[in-house]
């Protein structure tokens, strides 16, 4: 039977990675766990090889249109995401958890200086996959604070909905998502939150209770 134009494609691509060299499609594997367009030195560095193998491997990629140079952005990308996806698919889970962990590590490299320009989001969904979940818990928990400070809300959410799944303080998380929903205007969703939130405190913190009670406050103010 004849196969389909999907397929073919498939076959065609599929060949064209069993015929690249090892360093190559080592390369390849980095450049599809970064997902964005990549910087040569991200590459060198998520992949573990040195300078010049880096360079001749991206060479050789883009020579055999497996990578494409962007150059008004300074990286490399792959030619189609169904590339993107077959190499993605071809990495083993053992090896596909250490390059999520140095790409992570690559990223939040600038952060110990000051912390500004760093993907964070980025960065904890690198760590969660890499199985790192302590870490990417608290990186979670900086992109929501970030996202919240660019007014961001929707975003926050999301960020705050991974770190709670993640095992971070549901009082303080519920707390902070409460905040986010107020500010959408959504304020069913922002009650439901701040109740959350004392909830989880309970009788421990009659402190922080206060603060959440005068936010629930404020939002059955707004509904009138």
């Amino acid at each position: 039977g004849s196969t389909s134009p999907a397929g073919q494609l498939h076959h065609l691509v599929g060949a064209r990675l069993d015929a690249a060299p090892v360093p190559t499609r080592q390369t390849l594997g980095a450049t599809a766990v970064i997902g964005t367009v990549a910087a040569p030195d991200l590459i060198r560095q998520v992949s573990g090889r040195d300078e010049v193998e880096t360079v001749r491997a991206l060479e050789d990629a883009v020579s055999r249109g497996l990578l494409v140079e962007d150059t008004e952005r300074g990286g490399y990308d792959f030619p189609h995401d169904a590339l993107h996806d077959m190499v993605l698919q071809r990495i083993g889970l053992a090896r596909l958890r250490l390059l999520n962990g140095r790409a992570a590590d690559a990223l939040s490299r600038p952060y110990s200086s000051d912390g500004t320009g760093v993907p964070t989001g980025r960065v904890a969904r690198h760590l969660a996959l890499a199985g790192r979940e302590p870490e990417a818990r608290e990186w979670y928990w900086a992109a929501a604070q970030q996202s919240l400070s660019l007014f961001a809300h929707r975003e926050a959410l999301e960020h705050l909905r991974s770190a709670l799944a993640l095992g971070h303080d549901p009082a303080v998380n519920h707390a902070a998502a409460g905040d986010a929903f107020t500010s959408l205007g959504r304020y069913d969703d922002a009650l439901t939150a701040y109740e959350k939130a004392a909830a989880a405190i309970g009788s421990e913190g009659p402190n922080r209770l206060a603060v959440i009670e005068h936010k629930l406050a404020e939002v059955h103010d707004r509904l009138g």
